[in-house]
């Protein structure tokens, strides 16, 4: 899951210029050396030298200790992304103002952008407690309780307050509805989705959550409507379009999920699995050349990729390319680890051009794969019978339902030769 909601705060409350601080809790500037310092500093910001600035509050720090100083010279050190430095300074005005709600934030940020995430959970929760905080703080901290503790009760009591404080944003209603997905409270997660949707019409990952939650509960005709909606309106994601032709895929619907794979292609999904789809989606929808197009142009790119080569081969077989198909599953041979399944189609042209040492040649490389062991042998008495080498055929089909005593096409297969 990505800090969605986290990093998109950042460039907001990162550091606001001085004139949005509420520093109300901070000791007057009462001394006209600070004042003049402040003064220098604003100067200097203004103009986009930043670093000179801090070391206009750094010289004057030297001879004072006001926690003001201190807090706005952690926030010069944020905008130069001077982290540590900014964790520093905000600990030192924190001596003298303990429950500064900003300096508190603005600490927390200052841990997290140095990836100590669980470290930001105590001055978070003291800024929660200080008041004057808004549900900004909150999202961070429930994002922390189930990012980084997997605390997921935590999380969703986190949320739930910041629902209390602002129920117009969508974002707290986005994590409430992962955080009741990680409890595998698939329930509610419905609920609390459609009620988000009734408020916030529309919205694209409030909707894709919706539609991943129904999914996962096996209502896939509604979640691909709702997916479908977001594609009528323009607004879907790539995965979001990904996600959709999953759908009809497995509905069968291969014309449908070849168009949408291939708008997810040309939205960016461009990756080996989206082709790899997109592909067997065109094959099955009878657009073989099509399907082979895709392939090929995936392994001219990714090379190194087995499963495209494989893939690439069980087209061009379904072409009647034997040689073709050949060629790609040779290279998938020498890619992949589990090659038995490689290895039976092999087996299977061989065999069905009768070069029958070939083919055995074949299929017992397929039986050193346990996954396709009993069919690389019901393929051997497919060779034996081809032969006419009856006594052998019946014994490797035997030895084959002694793997996989389910299958049929070995018991039709034995039958047809012990009847003889």
């Amino acid at each position: 899951m990505r800090w969605f909601l986290l990093w998109g705060l950042f460039s907001s409350l990162l550091c606001p210029s001085l004139a949005s601080q509420d520093s109300a809790r901070f000791p007057r500037l009462n001394d006209a050396a600070d004042r003049k310092a402040i003064d220098e500093m604003q100067r200097l910001e203004k103009t986009g030298r930043i670093r000179e600035a801090g070391n206009v509050l750094k010289d004057r720090l030297r001879n004072t200790d006001h926690p003001f100083l201190w807090f706005t010279l952690g926030n010069l050190r944020c905008q130069v992304k001077d982290y540590s430095g900014a964790e520093t300074a905000y600990r030192k005005a924190l001596r003298t103002t303990p429950d500064h709600a900003a300096t508190l934030r603005n600490l927390a940020i200052a841990l997290i952008k140095q990836n100590r995430r669980q470290e930001a959970v105590k001055p978070l929760t003291r800024a929660l407690k200080s008041g004057g905080m808004g549900a900004d703080l909150l999202l961070w901290l429930a994002e922390i309780h189930l990012k980084e503790r997997q605390d997921v009760e935590a999380s969703l009591a986190t949320y739930r307050k910041a629902l209390l404080l602002a129920p117009d944003n969508p974002d707290v209603r986005v994590g409430l509805i992962i955080a009741l997905r990680h409890k595998g409270n698939m329930e509610e997660a419905v609920r609390t989705a459609e009620q988000a949707l009734k408020v916030f019409p529309f919205h694209t990952r409030l909707t894709t959550l919706l539609a991943d939650s129904l999914i996962r509960k096996g209502d896939y005709g509604t979640a691909t409507d709702l997916l479908e909606m977001l594609r009528i309106l323009g607004i879907a994601r790539p995965a979001d379009l990904l996600a959709l032709a999953d759908l009809y895929f497995h509905a069968r619907l291969f014309r449908e999920a070849s168009q949408v794979y291939g708008q997810a292609h040309a939205a960016g999904s461009r990756d080996a699995k989206t082709r790899l789809r997109w592909g067997l989606a065109l094959y099955h929808d009878d657009r073989k050349d099509r399907a082979a197009s895709v392939l090929e142009n995936l392994v001219k790119e990714a090379p190194e990729n087995g499963r495209a080569w494989f893939r690439l081969g069980k087209i061009r077989q379904g072409m009647h390319q034997y040689e073709e198909a050949l060629a790609a599953y040779s290279k998938a041979v020498d890619l992949l680890k589990k090659r038995g399944e490689v290895f039976l189609e092999i087996a299977s042209i061989h065999l069905d051009q009768n070069r029958f040492q070939e083919a055995e040649a074949a299929f017992l490389h397929a039986a050193e794969d346990s996954a396709s062991e009993a069919r690389a042998w019901k393929g051997l008495g497919d060779v034996a019978g081809k032969q006419g080498k009856i006594s052998i055929a019946i014994r490797n089909y035997h030895h084959a339902l002694q793997l996989d005593p389910s299958s049929r096409e070995t018991r039709r297969a034995l039958s047809i030769l012990e009847n003889r």
